[in-house]
């Protein structure tokens, strides 16, 4: 559902949700079903036509045929049963009948091309033969659609299926190769960066971080867990909660290896191993060129705190409830340590603006400090929500290093301050105030820079969400985001006279900017620089903190001249 949402949310107008739905979902899809042109639902039973009737949504139905893979479905034999079930849906007063959807996914299961295209013949024969069974008895079908992404790759013959749909195919896998729908794992997108722990010579061996967690558990129809890049000898033997174990059908040259070496492994099945993360990173080559965020499903942070008893939530980040529970907060940053992040396009590019001499300030709501590890000193940069980098005593101030929080979470113990209080991390948890560096540079900051730079934000969170608008009533702002936010929602009208705005993907919009700019060749400089893309740096992921995202491009960078006399920071910055 939230994927749906998502989607419907940037502009999709045509969503149609690939499985059977279940109650919880029914308030969601009245509402947008409303918000999109047409919103196509999945059925198999009567029950769901009468469960959407005590809705007041609006939607298009498609029934769910079983043409060999035995998930979900009525049997594609059974017409009758699909004949009465497309009447029932005919007389809905909420469901316009549309057609029929399959979906082969035993193609996975096949050992050879031409057993795929054998799946993929007799799943269009079978819809087609459904499709005839349905206009013979007077009911018009608009939609057949089918698909698995070995069957849509492999087959080329869909006559009488108006559509196909397939997943894996934007990234491929070993799965994908072994089956023949992918030429190689040069082709496989989806890739996983781990690291060597240890090394056990006399079982030929290698120890990594790579576990379940990371890799998920999903062998596929596969001898082993995933393959090496640049190491074709080594293959995942063992993979436990945390760990994975490498081995070779040859004795080790462990000559060859070291500890900490980061290695990357192309996993069986692409799916399983994406949904395991909170954050992408693209590459270009081996350069770092973007970082994706996914929207809020299995990966987001608050689907995934059930193993934490929280009464909500958001109280993950709040500061009175970790006062009284510390355990909580630092229990999920334990199992969240070993994430990796790495400066994109768009920090290397403010840096370069405070290489030139351009840059005022950069506010970021970033906790990841990813601005100083690309080298923005620390006078030219307001972290709003804090930096995981250090830590305090909730009682006295009492600076502490994050490796100091570190040892004592090693050794079992919740991190206190010599004078007895808590020791908390440096992010801004709510009930908090905003560090007072921002209330010191902002409004004099925005009131004097000659451009505003808004670049990747929701622009939803206050205070920074206002800062746009300190700005004089003559200094032009430029907005590069994925959509249009704030103030910028209205741009290109004729009262609009200083905005622009760029509407993609952040650092795509950055690079076009340094393009027209002739600084592409020097940001890049300054990214190999910075963040060789076969070293990540280790930092624990907060994917969202409430209503604020703390992980993403989220900069509002006024331009114009360095700033003199920094404010005094006091103890209750």
């Amino acid at each position: 559902m939230a994927e749906l949402k998502y989607f419907a949310d940037h502009g999709f107008q045509n969503i149609t949700l690939g499985i059977p739905f279940g109650t919880h979902m029914l308030a969601d899809l009245a509402e947008y079903s409303h918000k999109i042109e047409h919103l196509n639902l999945l059925v198999d039973m009567k029950e769901h036509i009468d469960l959407l009737d005590t809705t007041n949504g609006k939607y298009g139905i498609l029934i769910k045929i079983d043409t060999g893979y035995h998930r979900a479905g009525l049997d594609y034999a059974n017409t009758q049963a699909i004949i009465d079930l497309a009447w029932y849906a005919e007389k809905s007063r909420s469901a316009s009948f549309l057609g029929i959807y399959s979906h082969a996914g035993h193609s996975y299961n096949q050992s050879s091309v031409e057993d795929v295209k054998r799946v993929a013949r007799e799943e269009r024969d079978r819809m087609v033969a459904v499709r005839r069974a349905l206009e013979s008895n007077g009911i018009a079908v608009h939609v057949v659609s089918c698909g698995s992404t070995p069957a849509c790759t492999i087959s080329d013959d869909w006559e009488g299926v108006t559509e196909i749909h397939a997943g894996n195919y934007c990234c491929f896998d070993r799965n994908q190769v072994q089956i023949g729908s992918c030429p190689s794992t040069d082709n496989n997108a989806g890739r996983l960066l781990t690291r060597i722990l240890s090394f056990y010579p006399d079982r030929n061996t290698i120890l990594t971080d790579g576990g379940g967690i990371p890799l998920s558990k999903d062998k596929s129809d596969m001898s082993n867990w995933g393959t090496i890049r640049g190491h074709p000898e080594l293959y995942v033997q063992k993979i436990s909660q945390e760990h994975a174990i490498l081995t070779s059908d040859s004795p080790i040259d462990y000559s060859k290896y070291h500890i900490g070496e980061v290695l990357m492994v192309y996993p069986n099945h692409s799916c399983m191993t994406a949904a395991q993360h909170p954050v992408f990173y693209v590459l270009d080559g081996d350069m770092v060129v973007d970082k994706w965020v996914p929207c809020k499903f299995w990966c987001g942070l608050y689907y995934n705190l059930d193993d934490y008893d929280l009464p909500s939530p958001e109280l993950l980040f709040d500061l009175q409830y970790f006062i009284n529970n510390p355990d909580k907060y630092y229990s999920f940053y334990l199992n969240n340590l070993h994430q990796s992040f790495q400066p994109t396009f768009t920090h290397a590019f403010i840096r370069l603006l405070q290489d030139k001499g351009l840059l005022l300030r950069d506010y970021t709501q970033n906790i990841d400090s990813l601005e100083r590890v690309v080298g923005i000193r620390d006078d030219l940069l307001v972290q709003t929500h804090g930096s995981i980098e250090s830590c305090c005593c909730v009682a006295c101030n009492e600076k502490y290093s994050m490796k100091y929080v570190e040892l004592c979470l090693a050794k079992g113990v919740i991190p206190h301050c010599k004078c007895g209080g808590l020791v908390k991390p440096g992010i801004v948890f709510f009930g908090e105030k905003l560090p007072l560096k921002f209330t010191w540079y902002s409004k004099r900051d925005l009131g004097s820079c000659d451009l505003l730079l808004v670049l990747g934000t929701s622009l939803s969170v206050e205070p920074m969400a206002s800062l746009v608008e300190y700005v004089r009533s003559s200094t032009p702002r430029v907005l590069i985001n994925r959509e249009r936010v704030g103030p910028f929602r209205f741009c290109g009208m004729s009262s609009c006279y200083r905005d622009v705005c760029y509407i993609g993907d952040c650092d795509e919009g950055v690079r076009e900017l340094c393009s027209l700019l002739g600084w592409e060749g020097e940001v890049e400089a300054i990214l190999r620089s910075t963040a060789p893309a076969d070293f990540p740096r280790e930092l624990p992921i907060f994917a969202e903190t409430g209503s604020s995202t703390a992980i993403n491009h989220c900069h509002s960078a006024p331009v114009l001249y360095e700033a003199t006399d920094a404010p005094n920071e006091s103890s209750n910055e």
